[in-house]
């Protein structure tokens, strides 16, 4: 879930401080409101934190710059919030890789101080003013970065035997629409997160976090996503002359691992330079929505 409307903000540390033990300091009153919102495409993360004024008081120039003095000094508060029930892949929220990795918390709290102050406004009737914060997801100082815990690549044996006529640029997946949902009795639609896995429709892994790069995944991520057919935004990426294949299920309790046609799998595994794209992340997944 990447998406936190409405969420008191002292519930929400409620849970955090359960977890962690942490000894962060909330605002006092119930009137604070944290939503978080991923654009996938732009690869922000985007904090929304709203109070709820008296109409006598919401004139008074000194009560916005008191709400945003206050909300500046608790960014940390607020971030770590949010991050918390993020998805970081198929099978883990950002909490649960937390729980076993607790110096993580070190790293996002340096992410938490490069926050970039966005839009900041009154609701129509003056009673609600609202202010945004935005965090990168991938790239130099990244929530991404936080998360990547191998500094060697992991090896997979390579396929033997057909090996494709050309070599590719890059692999774009189409995963619009909802599919089967390997291991279950119904169909869903793909969801993105951090690290995506790959298989092909036999179950035999393709792609794994590990088998990224890290200084590639810290450049651009392990994939970037879209909504649309437009690829020339991410020519840098993928090249001029990607391999083009449709997903044929999902997979994982978040269905955000993808799988494809098992003769794409092979045309990929079967040439190093074909295999290096999987490591390097030119991969680009079309989907419904990158805004969740």
């Amino acid at each position: 879930m990447t998406k936190i409307k409405g969420v008191k903000i002292k519930a929400f540390y409620l849970i955090f401080s359960l977890i962690l033990s942490s000894s962060i300091l909330w605002p006092q009153g119930n009137d604070l409101l944290l939503k978080g919102q991923i654009d996938w495409q732009k690869g922000i993360l985007e904090l929304n934190i709203s109070r709820a004024f008296e109409m006598s008081q919401s004139f008074k120039p000194h009560s916005r710059f008191l709400f945003e003095s206050q909300v500046n000094t608790r960014m940390m508060d607020f971030f770590l919030a949010t991050v918390l029930d993020l998805n970081i892949d198929s099978s883990h929220k950002a909490i649960d890789i937390i729980r076993n990795k607790p110096g993580i918390v070190e790293k996002l709290k340096e992410i938490a101080a490069l926050a970039q102050k966005g839009y900041s406004y009154y609701s129509s009737n003056m009673t609600m003013l609202h202010i945004q914060y935005q965090y990168q997801l991938v790239g130099e100082n990244s929530l991404l970065n936080c998360f990547i815990s191998h500094e060697n690549t992991a090896v997979l044996d390579k396929t033997l035997g057909f090996i494709p006529e050309r070599l590719f640029s890059g692999i774009v997946i189409y995963a619009q629409g909802k599919y089967p949902h390997w291991g279950e009795k119904y169909d869903s639609s793909f969801k993105p997160v951090m690290f995506p896995k790959i298989y092909n429709e036999e179950m035999d892994l393709l792609l794994d976090p590990k088998m990224c790069k890290p200084e590639f995944l810290e450049k651009w991520g392990m994939v970037a996503y879209t909504s649309d057919f437009n690829e020339i935004p991410f020519t840098l990426r993928i090249g001029t002359y990607p391999l083009r294949t449709m997903a044929r299920g999902v997979f994982g309790k978040t269905p955000s691992d993808i799988l494809i046609p098992t003769e794409d799998g092979r045309r990929i595994l079967s040439n190093p330079d074909n295999f290096r794209l999987l490591q390097e992340g030119r991969i680009l997944i079309i989907i419904d929505n990158v805004v969740e």
